[in-house]
């Protein structure tokens, strides 16, 4: 299966401010070493989880709730560049897209349960970037009125 593939790789990437994931194993060893630069753009490890998504299993993905969930927080994180939370906010929205086709299918079945769970950590997720998006708006509005203020003034 491809999804424990893409958490090692997300979970090993060390995100540059350019997006950029690097693998950590390769941004310990040296030039002289003469490997080649393996660069993936986080933005595509998630593109390449959201195309998993679509195809994968239900099953699979119950089973890696907690993996998905964790490189949603992660690629949220205030230090991630805007394409990065992008991606990740279109992940999330396939899953979505997927959970809702199989919720009412699996009523009354311990999948149902399990489809709850994750339901319920992603709006987790929701809840924590949406926070984070609040408080930068907030930050833009005080600092939009203290220019307005700034201007009428002279």
């Amino acid at each position: 299966m491809v999804f424990p593939l893409l958490f090692d790789m997300s979970s090993l990437a060390v995100v540059r401010k350019a997006g950029q994931a690097t693998l950590a194993s390769d941004a310990a060893k040296t030039e002289s070493d003469e490997i080649e630069d393996v660069s993936v753009p986080h933005e595509t490890i998630l593109d390449c989880m959201t195309s998993c998504i679509r195809v994968a299993h239900i099953n699979d993905i119950v089973e890696q709730q907690n993996n998905l969930v964790h490189v949603f927080i992660t690629s949220m994180s205030p230090g991630s560049p805007w394409t990065v939370k992008i991606s990740a906010f279109s992940s999330i929205k396939e899953l979505c897209s997927r959970l809702n086709k199989v919720l009412d299918d699996s009523q009354r079945t311990s999948l149902h349960a399990n489809l709850t769970s994750l339901v319920q950590e992603v709006i987790g997720v929701h809840f924590i970037y949406y926070t984070f998006v609040m408080t930068c708006l907030n930050a833009i509005s005080l600092l939009v009125s203290v220019i307005y203020v700034m201007s009428t003034s002279d």
